[in-house]
């Protein structure tokens, strides 16, 4: 099933005069593959250049996307109930690439709760799909950290604190090495399409416009996937949602810590900070959704969060900001989904139900990437995707890689 095919919006119209308009030769770009968006798209970039190819990439806000954004958490596979996506991110954090094995900050994690049923529900997936795990004795608090009360079974596994700005940056520098040419910032201003096939791009770098030809275009923007993909005509039916991090100024534990029932809470150090979270997210006022959280909105989950974990009652407000990771799902009939994609994990984040998928219709999961093809989006030469974890980073992009590689070998 195809895309829908939607009007251009009034500011791709206005950018039709580009297309016309003739471009100096010295700004004349070829490749075979241009990348839009260099968080996921950063190590694509570096697995299209090793294989070979000549690629293009480009990003107009590097260092604001999801994968700057996150927790940090290069995850064992512990967290989930599915076998299969446990598994798949068990592999993952066994097969890491170079630029994770670089940036790696720590290693273990403790996962925590009041539930005996549900831990041996864990233990069980674990066992099954792989993940390095150790049930806990009688003494299941971290560093002798104060739990809440019925907080008394758990379980300890490899979970990883990994720097993903500077996987990012490691897989653009290896990329560069091997020919790529990475353009940052830099903004797509137009896409060059007939009425079926994808032939380059306009854009604007360096206060110049340049014209880049491709024999493939990838999309991977991200939450901007959505208006970005606007440009060749299409409507994307994607969906942006926030989950805020507490960022507290005090390192809290010495490892990752998980609550894995009500309310969800994960803490995680980076430095002499912790980024904490739990399950709560809200609807993205538009793909760059960077509206400052209130001091009432921070007291309000820092209240919550102390409820449920006593050594935050020692945390002043004035020790904690807030920052926002926007995250995005495309939202399509269940035929036009292609690629890796967990069946399960299409309607579950791990830890709770999402309401994306109450009409029926089928939403990234949030874990694997969600691929659109050419025989979805009715766009020779076109990808489009919306990544997942980064935890999943390197080997999705190894897959997109291989199927970039076909589109090629035609």
């Amino acid at each position: 099933m195809a895309a829908s095919s939607a009007p251009a919006p009034p500011f791709v119209a206005d950018r039709r005069d580009l297309l016309a308009r003739p471009v100096r030769d010295g700004a004349r770009l070829q490749c075979d593959v241009l990348v839009v968006g260099l968080g996921f798209g950063a190590a694509l970039c570096d697995r299209l250049s090793a294989d070979g190819w000549s690629v293009v990439g480009i990003d107009r806000a590097h260092g604001r996307g999801s994968t700057f954004t996150n927790q940090n958490w290069k995850h064992s596979g512990a967290l989930y109930l599915d076998v299969d996506i446990a598994r798949r991110l068990a592999a993952a954090n066994r097969e890491r690439s170079l630029p994770e094995r670089q940036s790696l900050l720590s290693t273990g994690s403790r996962f925590l709760c009041g539930d005996a049923e549900l831990l041996e529900r864990h233990l069980a997936v674990c066992r099954a799909a792989g993940v390095d795990s150790r049930r806990l004795g009688h003494d299941a608090s971290p560093g002798g950290v104060p739990l809440r009360a019925g907080t008394e079974h758990g379980f300890v596994s490899s979970d990883s604190v990994i720097d993903y700005g500077r996987v990012v940056r490691c897989h653009l520098d290896h990329a560069r090495a091997r020919g790529a040419r990475i353009l940052l910032p830099a903004t797509l201003e137009a896409i060059e399409r007939t009425d079926d096939a994808v032939t380059g791009s306009v854009i604007r770098h360096g206060g110049e416009l340049h014209r880049v030809a491709c024999r493939t275009m990838v999309l991977a923007c991200g939450a901007w996937t959505g208006e970005v993909a606007a440009r060749a005509g299409l409507d994307l039916q994607l969906r942006n949602w926030v989950s805020p991090i507490l960022v507290v100024r005090r390192r809290l534990v010495s490892e990752i810590t998980v609550f894995i029932d009500e309310p969800h809470l994960t803490l995680v150090p980076v430095g002499e900070t912790t980024l904490v979270s739990n399950s709560s997210r809200q609807p993205a006022v538009g793909p760059d959704d960077r509206r400052p959280p209130s001091t009432a909105s921070i007291r309000h989950v820092l209240d919550e969060l102390r409820r449920d974990f006593p050594i935050l009652r020692t945390v002043d407000p004035d020790e904690v900001s807030m920052r926002r990771c926007i995250k995005s799902a495309l939202v399509l009939p269940s035929e036009s989904l292609e690629g890796p994609l967990q069946e399960d994990g299409l309607q579950k984040d791990g830890l709770q139900e999402d309401g994306l998928q109450k009409d029926g219709l089928q939403k990234d999961s949030g874990l694997a990437p969600c691929v659109l093809g050419e025989e979805t989006l009715g766009v020779e030469g076109l990808l489009a995707t919306v990544p997942g974890k980064a935890s999943l980073l390197w080997q999705g992009a190894g897959e997109l890689a291989r199927r970039v590689a076909q589109l090629l070998a035609r």
